[in-house]
């Protein structure tokens, strides 16, 4: 029967036909699920210390003498019990805590997993960003270039059919000014004639008239060598 349901304590008379109490807890105690019971023991004499001791040993915790006083036996076999009920009640709650930290730790490898896919998904996205953000602005440069060509043809363009169909050279070079503040986008333009060693605006667009009066631009003087026009006229070449 014990080998069979728990139990929470064990009643044994110590003067039993055939084994005594003694032999039956030494039998019990050889049982590792049976070999923490607590054992009280029954006996109708009182006993020496060396059967105390020898009852002790073989896991007896108690001694009850008869006659049997009810309430005090009920009392002791209770205390028993409500020890018993309260282990197993501790065990099934730390079952249950081991089970719960286990569903935990699962959660938390999971999440690190989860956390870990999406940083690298971050990391991902970041440099596909960027990768957008130069392949953009490349675009944007590229566009701003073909633009910027684009409008350069249509100045050359407009410039030499003004030069063919104007006879004036005034006219000529006032077109000339529309046409590049107009369609070649910039902000002001000007053209300007060598005589005598000074440059002179023989036409304009977007400038000061004060402005140009105040240039005067020496091309013999040290002091204009470096000066943008100065080094156009020198050089023939364009000067930005």
């Amino acid at each position: 029967h014990l080998l069979q349901h728990e139990a929470a304590v064990i009643l044994m008379d110590v003067m039993m036909p055939d084994m005594d109490g003694f032999e039956t807890s030494a039998l019990i105690r050889q049982q590792e699920t049976l070999k923490n019971i607590p054992i009280i023991f029954i006996t109708g004499a009182a006993s020496g210390r060396e059967e105390y001791l020898k009852g002790y040993a073989l896991g007896a915790i108690y001694y009850i003498y008869k006659p049997v006083i009810p309430e005090i036996l009920v009392a002791k076999v209770q205390s028993f019990i409500n020890l018993f009920e309260s282990k197993k009640a501790i065990e099934i709650q730390a079952k249950r805590l081991f089970l719960a930290n286990n569903r935990l730790q699962q959660a938390e490898t999971a999440l690190s997993k989860a956390n870990k896919k999406l940083e690298l998904k971050a990391y991902k996205l970041k440099a596909r960003n960027e990768q957008l953000r130069r392949e953009i602005m490349e675009r944007k440069r590229v566009e701003g270039e073909v633009s910027r060509l684009n409008r350069t043809l249509k100045v050359l363009s407009f410039c030499n059919e003004t030069l063919i169909h104007t006879t004036k050279e005034s006219i000529l070079l006032s077109n000339i000014c529309h046409i590049i503040v107009g369609t070649g986008g910039y902000r002001a333009t000007m053209i300007g004639l060598a005589e005598h060693n000074s440059v002179y605006p023989a036409a304009y667009l977007g400038f000061e008239k004060e402005y140009l009066d105040g240039l005067n631009l020496n091309l013999t003087d040290t002091e204009h060598l470096h000066h943008p026009l100065s080094i156009a006229i020198h050089s023939g070449n364009p000067c930005i």
